[in-house]
């Protein structure tokens, strides 16, 4: 039972395992290389994980969740999606330093949205790579394909961060396990004022949205809590 119960939490573990033996069964002259590569990658992980684990113990005194809503949250608009490209490409190391760090990042208030843009510039437009890029084929290869390619980052950025919410995302929020303050997506809020009628200590109309009340901005919610107060908006624009 204690085995079952392991690999019901470790499946990935135990699927690399299985293929392990496998190509040990099928192809055992292979096994020796795999392994030898596997060990590789192990050993530099080693080295470069204690680094960023520090650097989200860091991030998780240093940055406040005010200033990740402010800067990087649901409506933090395109001046968000360009702080979260020069995030992704000032950044340093292989792209699976990058989870740990957007998932600290995401508990504080990272919108859907600028996860998607801060991962896909960490693993294609880093700066050093751009560099490398002009020396090789030149700047103007450089330069099309950067403004192609962070085009496309942002309108997927985008395009996902409608399709997601940020409490479908697994994440263990600041306060314990409750989520980050409620949200607007203004993207789909048509300020029609249901929930100011309805919440009024929540909710306050503006010149032409509605926003979360200053009192209740930093409050962490359970998904129960949530839930109901997500229920008032009509269009999805509560989360």
């Amino acid at each position: 039972m204690k085995l079952l119960r392991y690999l019901k939490h470790h499946v990935l573990i135990a699927i690399a395992i299985l293929a392990y033996l496998l190509v040990a069964m099928l192809a055992p002259a292979q096994i020796l290389p795999a392994l030898k590569t596997s060990g590789k990658y192990l050993l530099e992980m080693m080295l470069v994980m204690p680094v960023v684990f520090m650097l989200t113990m860091l991030i998780e005194v240093w940055i406040s969740r005010d200033g990740i809503l402010k800067y990087l949250g649901e409506g933090s608009g395109l001046k968000g999606a360009g702080l979260a490209v020069a995030l992704g490409s000032l950044s340093a190391g292989p792209i699976y330093a990058a989870f740990p760090i957007c998932r600290i990042l995401l508990s504080k208030g990272l919108s859907v949205a600028n996860l998607v843009i801060i991962l896909s510039a960490w693993a294609v437009i880093k700066v050093p790579m751009l560099a490398m890029e002009i020396r090789f084929l030149g700047p103007a290869f450089m330069a099309l394909r950067w403004a192609l390619t962070v085009t496309a980052i942002i309108l997927m950025g985008f395009a996902i961060g409608w399709l997601v919410k940020r409490r479908e995302i697994p994440v263990e929020e600041d306060a314990g396990k409750r989520e980050a303050a409620v949200i607007i997506d203004q993207g789909r809020c048509t300020a029609c004022g249901l929930c100011v009628r309805a919440a009024p200590e929540w909710f306050a109309k503006g010149s032409d949205s509605v926003q979360v009340t200053p009192e209740r901005m930093a409050r962490g919610l359970t998904e129960a809590e949530r839930a109901p107060l997500a229920r008032l908006c009509p269009f999805g624009a509560i989360g």
